[in-house]
């Protein structure tokens, strides 16, 4: 045997051992909790199935503390999944992500997740869409505005 081959069989066995081997007969998305310590692994698949569950059938694979592999049915699916976020688990935030073919999956950018923002008591004068954006970009990268009025 040579070293590559080794090397080879190495990888496999790495690979079967995170039961990753059939993860890819879909559309690929990766998420992660962000939590100081995981949640229950057991549940937070079950509440992220039971979320996406009129969406179709998802496949969650925990792969290394935290992180999970995705495997949901097509591109509609990934793609109401990415919407229809950000989902919660166990009240911690989590941030599901498109998984290209060609990251590992600790290579993948978790550290920016969509959130939905309201401002309260805003005088009327200033409730106008572009102090909305304004607001918005403040805190970050605006994705979509709403008329506030």
């Amino acid at each position: 045997m040579t070293e590559n081959t080794l090397g080879a069989d190495q990888l496999l066995q790495q690979w079967d051992s995170l039961y990753l081997g059939g993860v890819q007969a879909g559309t690929m998305l990766a998420g992660t909790i962000i939590a100081d310590k995981p949640p229950n692994r057991g549940a937070t698949k079950g509440i992220l199935k039971k979320a996406w569950s009129d969406f179709g059938e998802a496949k969650i694979v925990e792969v290394k503390d935290k992180i999970f592999a995705i495997t949901v049915s097509g591109a509609t699916m990934a793609k109401r999944i990415l919407d229809t976020g950000p989902w919660s688990v166990m009240g911690f935030s989590s941030s599901i992500q498109p998984w290209p073919s060609d990251l590992a999956i600790e290579e993948i950018q978790f550290h920016l997740i969509p959130f939905w923002i309201q401002a309260h008591g805003v005088p009327l004068k200033d409730m106008t869409t572009a102090k909305a954006n304004l607001l918005g970009r403040f805190i970050g990268e605006v994705l979509q505005g709403e008329d506030p009025v």
